[in-house]
């Protein structure tokens, strides 16, 4: 992770997963999604949305110049 040690200074803590579910996010505060390459399954997606209407927050972050070459490929 690019910016982990200016959000440990921060008083931030961070971990890395594939997957998600109700379980695991009811640990935490906020969601970064960094440039999802491929779709988020249903039952994943729902927990997700279960739990921003709880009061977690999302953040879903997007590479512009990878979903640019993304879409020219496919024109």
């Amino acid at each position: 992770m690019q910016y982990s040690s200016e959000l440990v200074e921060q008083g931030w803590t961070g971990d890395y997963a594939r997957y998600v579910d109700a379980s695991l996010l009811s640990n935490y505060d906020a969601l970064f999604v960094l440039t999802p390459v491929k779709n988020i399954p249903d039952e994943e997606a729902q927990a997700i949305i279960d739990w921003v209407k709880s009061g977690g927050q999302l953040v879903i972050t997007q590479d512009e110049r990878k979903w640019q070459l993304q879409v020219s490929c496919c024109l």
